[in-house]
């Protein structure tokens, strides 16, 4: 490409074009000048090619991080994140911590009533609502089809029982952090 660039605008007239226009006395350009050019402007082409190949390999690399570290349906984290943030929580911390795995009971029946689609909303709707009702050091995960898992930390164990209670009975806590009354209080 930059060879014929040099052969329009030296040989074949290119140059006797742009001194007439200019009014310039312009030296013959050495091939070695458009060669130089060229070079550097693929140069620049091709690092500004990967970047936007890094910055979209690191984006997909984030997505499949998520995808693999959240549940799709609830957006929670899944069992492997689950392990991975107790784990953490466990080396981090010298207060006791208590672990509930809540399952769904009748959770086939309602399958058969209302289908995949009302099951997928009735499982979102607990997530929520069990994540909003959870303090903001607790981990809280689906772990199964209509398995939750809930790690409450750092509750001495009168509340924590009182937690246990309240999450058993689709209630939020009442303590330090957890003085927000719900609107699905039974």
């Amino acid at each position: 490409m930059s060879f014929l660039t040099y052969m329009l605008i030296a040989e074949w007239g290119g140059l006797s074009i742009l001194r007439n226009v200019l009014r310039l006395e312009i030296e013959t350009p050495s091939l070695l000048y458009f060669c130089g050019v060229a070079l550097v402007v693929f140069s620049m082409r091709r690092i500004g090619d990967q970047r936007r190949e890094r910055a979209k390999r690191v984006a997909a690399e984030q997505n499949a991080y998520l995808a693999s570290t959240r549940d799709p349906l609830t957006q929670l984290p899944n069992r492997r994140q689950f392990q991975i943030e107790v784990s953490t929580a466990l080396k981090n911390s010298k207060n006791a911590m208590s672990v509930l795995l809540l399952g769904l009971n009748h959770f086939r029946k309602l399958n058969e009533v209302y289908g995949h689609l009302g099951c997928d909303e009735a499982l979102s709707q607990i997530g929520s609502r069990i994540r909003d009702g959870a303090n903001s050091g607790d981990v809280f995960a689906r772990i199964g089809d209509d398995e939750f898992a809930l790690c409450l930390a750092g509750m001495d164990p009168e509340k924590r029982s009182e937690g246990c209670r309240c999450v058993a009975q689709g209630r939020q806590k009442t303590g330090p952090n957890r003085n927000r009354t719900s609107q699905h209080q039974r």
